[in-house]
């Protein structure tokens, strides 16, 4: 038995506010409207915002007249609660009208009245490599910067917490990247209180300690990466769930397999294609486990329930080889409650883990 098997699950990040050195520019879809009025609205600009956003742009008033350069409207985002951010702006053909955040409006008139007042046009704008895309989960998305010679993720956890955890996952980092991770009671980096140089760089980057701070900041320097940029798909910071059980029973299994997508043409030509690799994690816990690693495996399992979704969990099966850290699925979460180990002694039960694929 070798390297303790670790969950990682509760990612503080998801909660605290997070501020990126630089980021990439966001996208902004096409404005659906409402009303009588015939006038048409463009969005344009520069999204430069750090989250997504859905806007909504109205008529507010024609007692000037209902034509572009008369007619006003106002306008919210969702980020505000209910309140209109300005009223009364001068509707113009020009992209002249600045919402925020790089953002501007247009308008186009057309053959008969251009405004009514309560016409509306909704769009939404995405932060498409901003922090909400670092802490989704998802392999495929993440954040990107604008630079590779200085850049940085601060993390403001809004008070002391404990963190014994962090991951970076699937990133462009190259071999020469410089990967520096500090803590510190405040926003101030002279001198943090504990510092640590990730000696090589490897995929994903996986570091354990355990301190107590407000603040964690993730320095990045790549100078030769051929991008000239940095991204990085997925951030973790936060606690490790060790069970006094080290690891899973003999019978325990792994697994290395495809996704495989089928597709049929219309004469009846099918044809299988290689959609991803995938791991497969069978952890036989047989009728060791105490109490207390129940009660840790079920509080994982409500933690890990979003409503109706399951959030992906990080699993290092042996936690001193870094390639046997995924990022997996439970797959028989639903299995795993208190009374069904206590009834049945826990015996047989598996813990079946499906590692979410990069594509």
């Amino acid at each position: 038995m070798y390297g303790t098997l670790k969950f990682l699950y509760e990612n503080l990040a998801e909660s605290a506010t997070i501020t990126l050195s630089s980021q990439a520019n966001g996208k902004y879809s096409y404005a659906a409207k409402e009303g009588k009025g015939v006038a048409s609205m463009t969005v344009g600009g520069v999204y430069s915002g750090t989250n997504d956003r859905t806007y909504l742009v109205e008529c507010d008033s024609v007692s000037a007249g209902s034509e572009i350069g008369q007619a006003t409207v106002r306008w919210r985002s969702s980020d505000t609660a209910g309140a209109w951010e300005q009223t009364g702006v001068v509707t113009m053909t020009t992209p002249v009208t600045t919402l925020e955040d790089g953002l501007t409006i247009s308008f186009q008139g057309g053959t008969g009245t251009d405004f009514v007042v309560g016409d509306s046009w909704q769009f939404y704008v995405k932060a498409t490599y901003g922090f909400e895309r670092l802490l989704d989960r998802n392999r495929m998305t993440g954040w990107k910067s604008t630079g590779d010679t200085s850049e940085n993720i601060v993390i403001d956890a809004g008070g002391a917490v404990q963190k014994q955890a962090l991951i970076l996952q699937d990133h462009n980092l190259t071999a020469s990247a410089t990967v520096i991770f500090e803590e510190n009671p405040s926003d101030s980096w002279g001198a943090p209180s504990y510092t640590f140089t990730f000696p090589t760089i490897t995929d994903p980057l996986i570091l354990y300690f355990d301190e107590i701070y407000q603040y964690s900041r993730i320095n990045i320097a790549d100078p030769s990466n051929p991008e000239a940029v940095i991204r990085i798909n997925n951030l973790f910071l936060g606690t490790v769930l060790s069970l006094e059980r080290l690891n899973a029973e003999w019978g325990s299994s792994q697994q290395e397999g495809y996704i495989l997508q089928k597709n049929e043409s219309e004469a009846g030509v099918s044809r299988r294609y290689k959609y991803a690799g995938q791991r497969t994690l069978h952890l036989n816990f047989g009728n060791l486990l105490s109490n207390e690693d129940k009660d840790a495996l079920v509080t994982m399992q409500n933690a890990l329930v979003l409503g109706s979704q399951v959030a992906p969990l990080w699993c290092h099966l042996f936690s001193d080889e870094q390639s046997a850290l995924n990022l997996m699925t439970w797959d028989n979460l639903g299995e795993w409650t208190f009374e069904y180990f206590r009834y049945l002694l826990n015996s047989g039960v598996e813990m079946i883990l499906e590692e979410v694929p990069k594509v």
